[in-house]
């Protein structure tokens, strides 16, 4: 990922460069992007999401909330990531 970045990163200044006439041709233009793998992420299965949610107690504010958040969560299809920071 880093060498990924680092090529997009001086690809894009040397552009801004160029744009700006700070140089009069671009070093990267013909430098060929380097390729990185693309990750697929399998959905979750009516299993996997009907667990938690019947563990919720309908019946109780606390309940109703984890169910609605776990839904959201769901529905959005947001994902727990490590931050970049």
């Amino acid at each position: 990922m880093t060498q990924w970045r680092r090529q997009r990163e001086t690809r894009a200044f040397f552009s801004w460069l160029l744009c700006h006439d700070y140089i009069p041709t671009n070093p990267f233009a013909k430098v060929k992007n380097i390729k990185m793998p693309q990750k697929l992420i399998q959905p979750f299965t009516q299993e996997k999401v009907l667990t938690p949610v019947a563990c919720c107690d309908a019946d109780s504010c606390k309940g109703t909330r984890d169910r609605t958040l776990i839904l959201v969560l769901h529905d959005t299809g947001l994902r727990a990531a490590r931050g970049t920071c």
